[in-house]
């Protein structure tokens, strides 16, 4: 009994010695591979209208965009780290986004093949974790309309750093929303801890969120009416309040109130048409 014990300690400390080193090679990997691309398309795209604003923020102390959690890790990366520049910070900080991203997908792989192969899930799990970091639509009509990203779903992304870090946080929030339909009811802090992501997802951009919640509703309805266990608690307090709630200020701030940009913007629902007035060919994409 007490060797079996032993066994079992040495089995726990070799696997978390294996973590680490894992967690180690596969961060030289997304540092080696992502920061070439971020560097291409740094200044550019988006990012320049990110800095911009960042610094437009910490210049006038107010929060002038709906969706700010970028700009506001650069500002912090600036203060706290020696005054870097705000370059340099949302160059880090979309790097660190990055790092954090495969850390959450290499457990979740991590799960599911330790049970498979527990003498060799480290290699597999790095590999996978990569693969999905890189992973694109098949652009099988470049060829002929010169479009690489409009048109299809974009997965991964590159040119956008408010996608990058959402990235994270939508993938953690949709993991906590997957618990409301746990048969045991969830203690606090995991309501807590919705509550955060929900938060955190929407100001870092709400495009997952305004996503996430018909479909939860949906969902919720359907495990109603088949007497499945539902956390009604986690649902409403952890996610649908505090969202809902962030959206309407969002709203309010991007509508209604005062403007960065003076552009007469509006909200309608028109599935397919951003895509469509980009490609001819939405259909066979």
């Amino acid at each position: 009994m007490i060797l079996d014990c032993e066994k079992k300690i040495v089995n726990k400390i070799y696997k978390n010695k294996i973590d680490i080193v894992s967690i180690i090679v596969l961060a030289v990997f997304v540092i080696i591979i992502f920061s070439p691309i971020i560097n291409q398309l740094y200044g550019r795209t988006d990012y320049a209208l990110h800095i911009s604003v960042a610094n437009k923020m910490m210049e006038r102390q107010q929060i002038l965009i709906p969706h700010f959690l970028y700009e506001l890790s650069i500002i912090i990366l600036n203060i706290f780290i020696c005054n870097m520049g705000f370059n340099l910070a949302g160059y880090i900080s979309v790097i660190l986004f990055f790092l954090f991203l495969s850390v959450i997908i290499y457990f979740q792989i991590r799960q599911i093949l330790i049970k498979i192969w527990p003498q060799k899930y480290a290699i597999l799990t790095i590999c996978l974790t990569i693969s999905l970091l890189l992973v694109g639509p098949i652009n099988i009509l470049a060829y002929f309309d010169r479009h690489y990203y409009y048109g299809y779903i974009g997965i991964n992304v590159f040119h956008n750093p408010t996608s990058i870090i959402l990235k994270p946080l939508a993938l953690l929030l949709f993991l906590c929303s997957v618990k409301i339909y746990d048969k045991n009811h969830n203690p606090t802090h995991v309501i807590l801890s919705a509550v955060i992501l929900s938060v955190m997802a929407i100001i870092a951009k709400p495009s997952f969120t305004i996503c996430l919640l018909p479909a939860l509703v949906i969902f919720s309805i359907i495990k109603y009416y088949k007497n499945e266990s539902i956390d009604w608690k986690l649902l409403i307090f952890g996610i649908l309040m505090p969202s809902i709630l962030l959206l309407g200020i969002q709203y309010y701030f991007t509508f209604s109130a005062h403007q960065l940009y003076k552009i007469k913007s509006g909200i309608a629902i028109l599935p397919f048409e951003v895509m469509r007035n980009h490609s001819k060919s939405l259909l066979t994409k």
